[in-house]
Formats: structure tokens, sequence, C-alpha cells
């Protein structure tokens, strides 16, 4: 008499013990499934959302940030874009003097300069920049509105480096010229030093010469240093990174009185109310590598550590380390949920509890033998979106693109893996995911059946299994199920070793299908279930196996 396998529910991957210890529904691997209703369906692809292109003349998109329900920004090697999701405006708001490489990591933050809405971002390799959310969106460098003076360019001589100003500048603005180092020549600074009351000499020639009704500003009390991870935290922005002092943690003055997160000086009435900065460790061999705000605390990430401040106030800033490890990670790569940290590793995805780092799932990497197909995380995006955490990541060896997301359902707990595709960055805003490839076209993700077009190639295979009958040689005669989503292919194979047996079945309803299984001898055996030219199926409340058993003789 047969005898049924049954596999209640359909779950996510799970690699890390093996399959006779996990429940039956586990995956040894899986590719573009979503399992998160226990049913088995293909998963939804993306559809293009903008109606034009960032110019390839851009470079590669960097980072896309989604400021509000209306406005997103993506930062290229280039420029930065400004874009109303449907849309980009193919003027930039910025252009970078020099190209910004493809491994650069951008930083921003989402805040406030008196009544602008304002967006700064970090690129490590420029100043800081600021993009004013007005009714025109702008962008420029961060410290704008500071100026003590401001002048013209009268004449430039190039052989020189001379700049000759429309205005003399007084002993007092000479003196804090000294202090600044330079000023800003049409929104860009120049290091420069002076040489009259109205001359400067550059210290170096510009790519873009300075031309004579150019503006010149001089600045006081903004941050001149090159970070790329910056954050919002207790009203102040937060910045680290600055390649000139890697270990240093800047904050802003407390908005207020005059003040906004622009002016980073000291104020000698109130050490509460200053800007100011603290060192963070004590080598250089171990810099800072991103930051991540928390509700009570910013945590630090370095090379080989991890530290935290807290307190409300600078003077009751307080550094700490709470962990020592000896792996990278990408600061565009922490995704918070609930007030706890999430990035991925080459040793699995971590989290930082509050009390100390360890891997998710208890100390279990459910994903071990993806995570070692994985070429670098050093790139990793991760996010938040619909009781999802996800991490993208490059398995192919060539390329400068991530080709893969790891999706974690906190829910249900369990992994899948989506792949077949180029990212340069994803995001979400209010739950709805956007990404970016190579195109330069913004895309709405989980959303349609393909990938732009692309046929959607998904697979879901179980766990070998001996069906805890270990001295028993079985045969496979069917298996069933309910499927739906009439003209899908499903393909079901059966391997015992060595050997395979293969079923195609076209659904030609929404009803129960039994595929033959050949009276498949074996003692050990996973079937894998997969689509066929992009097809999308369901299959619904897992799926029995039928099968006889017969003792081996002694």
């Amino acid at each position: 008499m047969a005898d049924i396998y049954n596999i209640g529910e359909f779950l996510g991957i799970a690699q890390h013990r093996d399959g006779s210890l996990l429940n039956t529904g586990t995956a040894i691997d899986a590719r573009n499934m979503d399992t998160s209703d226990g049913n088995l369906s293909v998963a939804k692809g993306y559809v293009r959302k903008s109606g034009n292109a960032i110019p390839s003349s851009a470079g590669q998109t960097l980072r896309i940030i989604p400021v509000d329900e209306s406005n997103i920004l993506a930062v290229t090697q280039n420029s930065i874009y400004h874009g109303t999701y449907d849309t980009w405006n193919l003027t930039p708001i910025y252009t970078f003097e020099t190209t910004l490489p493809v491994t650069c990591q951008i930083g921003y933050a989402l805040g406030k300069i008196n009544t602008t809405n304002v967006v700064v971002i970090g690129t490590g390799k420029t100043q800081l920049i600021k993009v004013n959310m007005g009714e025109t969106v702008t962008a420029e460098i961060f410290g704008s509105g500071l100026y003590i003076f401001e002048t013209t360019v009268s004449a430039y001589d190039s052989a020189t480096k001379i700049v000759t100003l429309a205005d003399a500048m007084s002993q007092d603005i000479q003196q804090k010229f000294v202090v600044e180092k330079g000023v800003y020549i049409d929104g860009r600074f120049r290091e420069a030093e002076v040489t009259t009351a109205t001359t400067i000499t550059l210290k170096a020639s510009p790519a873009i010469a300075p031309a004579v009704g150019n503006t010149v500003k001089l600045r006081g009390g903004a941050s001149d240093a090159h970070c790329n991870f910056v954050c919002m935290h207790n009203g102040r922005l937060f910045a680290a990174g600055d390649p000139d002092a890697p270990n240093r943690l800047y904050w802003s003055t407390i908005p207020g009185d005059g003040r906004t997160i622009e002016h980073w000086l000291a104020i000698e009435s109130s050490v509460d109310l200053s800007g100011g900065y603290v060192e963070v460790g004590d080598t250089t061999a171990d810099p800072i590598i991103g930051i991540c705000e928390l509700s009570t605390q910013i945590l630090i990430f370095k090379r080989y550590s991890i530290y935290r401040l807290y307190g409300d106030r600078p003077s009751y800033y307080t550094v700490e380390r709470v962990e020592k490890f000896t792996e990278n990670m990408s600061n565009a790569g922490v995704a918070v949920k609930t007030d706890i940290p999430y990035w991925l590793t080459k040793s699995g995805i971590k989290l930082f509890n509050g009390a100390d780092m360890q891997l998710l799932d208890g100390g279990q990497n459910y994903l071990c033998s993806f995570i070692d197909t994985i070429k670098t995380v050093s790139q990793s995006k991760a996010f938040t979106a619909n009781g999802k955490l996800y991490f993208t990541c490059r398995v192919g060896s060539t390329g400068t693109y991530d080709d893969s997301v790891i999706v974690y359902d906190t829910v249900n707990g369990t992994y899948m893996v989506r792949d077949g595709f180029k990212i340069a960055d994803m995001c979400a805003f209010e739950n709805t995911i956007y990404l970016i490839n190579d195109t330069g076209y913004l895309y709405e993700f989980d959303k349609g059946e393909k990938y732009d077009g692309q046929a959607i190639s998904a697979y879901w295979q179980t766990q070998p299994t001996d069906l805890t009958l270990k001295y028993v040689n079985k045969q496979l005669k069917e298996v069933y199920f309910r499927a739906g989503n009439v003209g899908s292919v499903i393909i079901l194979e059966t391997f015992n070793g060595n050997s395979r047996n293969r079923e195609r079945r076209v659904i030609q309803n929404d009803d129960m299908i039994d595929l033959p299984m050949n009276n498949q001898p074996c003692r050990r055996f996973s079937i894998k279930l997969s689509n066929e030219a992009g097809s999308h199926f369901t299959i619904y409340g897992g799926i029995q196996i039928q099968y006889e058993g017969k003792m081996r003789p002694v």
C-alpha cells in the first residue's frame, strides 16, 4: 500500500543543517519565489516607473534618495538629478568637478534649515552638499547662507592663478580668510591665500577656471570636511568619514537663535549649543566606515569594531566600544527595523540588539551556501519594506553592479533570494520599493510579471530527504498539488543520486494536478519545482508525494 509524504506549506531557504532536522517545507535552494503566505508563487518582477532615463553621460548611478511622496534624487558619478518618480529632470541640479568612483559610498540625511526642508549628501570625495527642497529644487555646497563676505570676480590670470576681486576685503575678513583656507567661487571651494585686499592666489589650477562675474563668497562656521556618512539625531547633523580625520565624528550646533545644522563651530556661552567632534578609537588602521542613527544613540561602525555615542547633548555625550568584529560592511547596507540595525556580511546577516552583535536567527547562517558564492558586499544596499528586510549583493565575478537581493521575511522568519537583474541602487518609500539599474530608468519593484520585459527564471527545491526511513527502499509514484494561473508551465524534477526524472505540465485550470514520478526507485530524494519561459504559477497548500516503501534485506 502506498504512503504519503506531505509538505504542508512552502517556506524559504534553509542551508545550515541537514534537511532531516528541518521542517519539510524548507528549501535547500530557491530563486525568485514568494512563500510569504505558505503557498509557492513565482515572484513579481519590476516595471518602469519613470518615463525617461538619466543620461548615460552622467555615469553610473550611485544612490537614489526618496525624499517624500513627490520628490526623489539620484546621485551619479558626475551629477545630482531631481525627479518626481515619473520623470527625471535631465538638467542636473549639481555637477561634481571630479567624477566620483563607482565604489564611492554616498550617505544622506533629511533635515531642515530654518523653514526649508533639505537633503544633506556626503560623498567622501567632496564637501557636503545640501539640496534645498523648496518650490524650486536647488543644490549647493553645505554651509550656504553662512557667508560673511561676498563679491564677484573682476579678473583672473591663469598663469599666476591670481583672482582679482571687485570689492576689497577688510582686515577682519582677510584674517577670517586665513582661517577658512579658501573661498567659494561660483559655488565651488577653492583653496587660496590672500595676496592683497583685492586679490587672492589659488593654490591649484582649477578644472573650471574662474570667470569674470562669478560670485566669490567667504564662509564662516561650516564644516569643510569631506565626509560621506551623515545622519540626523536629536536635532543635530552628525557626520563622519573625513579622509583627513578617519576616526572623527562631527556634530553641528543645535538649531535656534540664528543657529542651524550648517553651523559647526564652538559657542563659548554653552557647550550644549555648540558644534564639535570626538575621536572614536585610537588608530587610523580602524577608520569609521559608517554611522547609523537609532532612537537613543548613534551606532558607529569601524573597520574592526563597533562603537556607540549616547547622551542627548554634548556635555552628556559618551562614546564606548560595544563590539569587536573583523568584517567590513557598507554604510548604505544597514537596515533599521524597530530600532535594531541589520547588515549583510560574508558570514551572514548580523544585527545589534542593544547589547552585542550577533547573527540573525540566534547565530545560525541559514544562507551559508549562497553567501559562500557572494563576491562582495562592499556596495550592499539595505532597506525595509512590507515587513521584510532587503540586502543587495554581487555574486557575479565581473561588473560593478550588484546582481542579487537577499529577502528576509521578519514575520515568518524565512529567506529568499532574488536575482536576474542589475542593481545600481534599491530603496523604499512608504513600502513601495524602487530600483535603478544600468539603464538610468527608475523602476517599481515587486510589480508585474517580468523584469522590464525580461522573463523571470524561478525555482524552489526541497531539502534531500529519506523520509526518516533510512533502511527503506522507496518507489516514487506521483506528486499531487493544486495549482493556479492557466497557461503557466510547471516543471517537476526529482533527483535521486545521479538520476533525474523530469515532468512538464501546462496548467489548464485552477484544479488538482498529479504528475507521475515513474516509480523512480530511491533511498533519498529531492524535488525541484520551476517555471518555464517566465510563466507565473502558484501552488496552493503544499504538495503530497505518493510512494511505496520496502525494507531492505538484512
